[in-house]
């Protein structure tokens, strides 16, 4: 498919046409500070939901004003998050659950209060778990029960954040 939009189009007609701009398929636009690394998915604008980050990482996105989500525990990533990201200046907030704990909606919505929090925050929000399984299960919950994404498209949500050996559990929740 040929794309020539309108300024992206004037400018590559002055470069000689639009040969240059062929393509497949479109791809979004996302801002540099969103994903960065391999195991980070962008699931909404500005949120970001990845598995272990490194301490530069976290330097990095506290210094871009994200508010930090994690449900490792504490020190699971050989390093204090905590203390690293309150001593940037940053917020953060921890959330440890397990796959039975998904099940009980008053633990769930127990552990959707800092992503309730985080609506209203105007920067990037990095939620992260071990291996992005944890976080993509309880985003794929959270976009259910509190966004109103219908069961299926929930699911396909968590799934796309990196939800993989919970997804028994969040299916049977979704009544999958």
């Amino acid at each position: 498919m040929v794309r020539c939009p309108a300024l992206v189009g004037l400018f590559a007609l002055s470069l000689g046409g639009c040969a240059a701009l062929l393509t497949t398929s479109p791809e979004p636009v996302i801002p540099a500070y969103e994903v960065r690394v391999h195991n980070e998915r962008l699931v909404r604008d500005g949120w970001i939901i990845a598995g272990a980050p490194s301490s530069g990482r976290l330097r990095e996105v506290v210094g871009e004003g994200a508010v930090v989500i994690s449900h490792s525990g504490p020190n699971m990533l050989g390093y204090d998050e905590d203390t690293l990201v309150r001593e940037l200046g940053g917020a953060f907030s921890r959330t440890v659950y397990d796959e039975q704990e998904l099940r009980d909606p008053v633990r769930r919505a127990e552990a959707y209060a800092p992503y309730r929090e985080a609506l209203s925050h105007e920067g990037p929000v990095y939620i992260h778990c071990n291996t992005g399984n944890k976080a993509g299960a309880l985003w794929a919950l959270f976009a259910w029960e509190v966004l109103g994404e219908p069961p299926h498209r929930a699911l396909r949500m968590g799934l796309d954040a990196g939800l993989t050996a919970y997804r028994p559990t969040v299916e049977a929740v979704l009544g999958l």
